[in-house]
């Protein structure tokens, strides 16, 4: 991958797209649509294109704009890589975390606030859950978005 240039990725539906990321990693320019995480990953005209769908004249525009323009290419592969820096998966890791000590840190009002203890029991294990599972430095971020899932 890191011997290209550009990401082409126009999908009429996809999730996430780790590929997208992936791709910006390496410092591909992505090119994708609206119908995958590209609007939420990507800032139009900076670090890659959101496209319509269903535009092969887009594609073609975006691909001719880079061939023909070699600084803005080089510029947006660099905000590309720097963009997927945000998302590796350390910061997410660390970002749940941050997120599960938030709610553990909660006070107790405000946890009754949220969940009638008394008409769900599965809540009563809620601050447990969150101290034994998001204090645990070593804890990958998939094995913790996933207890905290199946414990709720």
């Amino acid at each position: 991958m890191s011997r290209h240039d550009v990401l082409v990725l126009p999908s009429l539906h996809e999730g996430f797209g780790l590929v997208m990321t992936e791709a910006m990693g390496q410092g591909l320019v992505v090119i994708t649509t609206p119908h995958t995480a590209g609007p939420d990953l990507i800032t139009d005209s900076v670090d890659g294109f959101v496209i319509p769908i269903r535009s092969a004249a887009a594609i073609e525009e975006k691909l001719d704009l880079l061939l023909r323009d070699r600084n803005r290419l080089r510029a947006m592969q660099a905000e590309a890589r720097e963009k997927a820096l945000a998302y590796a998966w350390e910061n997410y890791r660390q970002h749940l975390v941050r997120l599960a000590r938030e709610v553990v840190d909660t006070p107790r009002r405000v946890m009754k606030g949220i969940a009638d203890r008394r008409s769900n029991p599965a809540q009563q294990d809620l601050p447990r859950i969150f101290r034994s599972v998001g204090h645990d430095s070593q804890c990958p971020a998939s094995h913790l978005a996933l207890s905290l899932v199946a414990r709720l």
